[in-house]
């Protein structure tokens, strides 16, 4: 279905098939439910499946959707991501699933991935949400390299769940229950991630982005809780100019058979605060920061129980503060 240059429509219950065992040519642009130029769309309990594309698009290149609802959905089983969003101002997404898709890339569960520099993402919220069993993310921001969008809460999660998120031992380090690229205004609260590659992931620049874009980025974590990841906890890579973690808590890191993974990486970065903080159970350390780290403030962390010990910071810029 193509919802294009609409207004005040409402699409209510149903099964909606891609029907991907009869598409013929090889393409991933297939979609279940497109949504283009529009304002006011609410799709509600309805599930979308076996899309040759994504069960869910919404936008076009720089002029966006907006006041998009999404409400009760299930999106299951698609061959690229179950919800794609490129241009969008005002989504909520509440009470919904998000479950085994993925079979090219980007392999999420949700994907907010603006395809030109103004194409706006602003005001999107996701709510007790659930991102599970997909090929490489449950949920994934991946901001384009020259975006304008800089405000400081454009993407919001809040009492979501990533769960058995890229399955298996020999993934990349950035499939994770939820996955951060080139963040702008990204926060998350209130969640819960188990069984995922990597718990949360965040990358501040590409390589091949230009050097300008170190520290752009501004991301938020508070009140979560992550456990049981096949690798790290808390990965962060290529920097970020501002990460603040605060009451996360995480739990049993490195569970890949004879795999050495900390709790915290922080292999690049700086500005980045830790509070009320707590790693405890991997086979490495609690927090571990790679020497180009700088600027790093622990506050009340709380670091046992790791088979290698608290932490190795050697040359690193980490301030401990009790």
């Amino acid at each position: 279905m193509a919802l294009d240059n609409v207004r005040d429509v409402i699409i209510e219950g149903g099964t909606w098939d891609g029907n991907d065992a009869k598409v013929t040519v090889i393409t991933e642009w297939k979609h279940v439910i497109r949504i283009q130029n529009s304002t006011r769309v609410t799709l509600t309990g309805l599930i979308t499946q076996h899309a040759r594309g994504d069960g869910i698009y919404i936008g076009t290149h720089t002029t966006p959707c907006r006041d998009v609802t999404v409400d009760s959905v299930t999106s299951r089983r698609n061959y690229r991501n179950g919800l794609s969003v490129t241009s969008c101002d005002g989504l909520t997404c509440t009470d919904s699933i998000f479950t085994e898709n993925g079979a090219t890339s980007p392999l999420a569960g949700a994907d907010i991935e603006p395809n030109h520099a103004r194409a706006p993402i602003r005001r999107v919220r996701f709510t007790r949400c659930a991102f599970t069993d997909n090929a490489g993310r449950g949920f994934l921001v991946v901001m384009h390299p020259d975006s304008v969008e800089l405000a400081a809460t454009s993407i919001h999660l809040d009492q979501c769940t990533a769960t058995g998120n890229a399955p298996g031992e020999d993934n990349s380090p950035l499939w994770a229950g939820i996955t951060l690229i080139r963040p702008r205004g990204v926060t998350v609260t209130n969640s819960l991630l188990t069984g995922n590659n990597v718990g949360i992931a965040v990358q501040g620049r590409r390589g091949g982005d230009p050097r300008r874009l170190l520290g752009r980025g501004l991301v938020r974590l508070q009140d979560i809780d992550i456990s049981d990841s096949t690798r790290e906890g808390l990965l962060v890579v290529n920097g970020v100019r501002a990460l603040e973690v605060e009451r996360v808590r995480i739990f049993d890191s490195s569970r890949q058979e004879d795999g050495y993974f900390s709790g915290i990486l922080l292999a690049d970065g700086s500005n980045i605060s830790l509070t009320d903080c707590v790693s405890s159970g991997a086979r490495m350390f609690g927090l571990q920061a790679s020497a180009t780290v700088s600027k790093v403030t622990l506050r009340h962390c709380v670091l046992t129980g790791n088979e290698q010990g608290a932490m190795d910071i050697p040359k690193s810029g980490v301030k401990v503060v009790d």
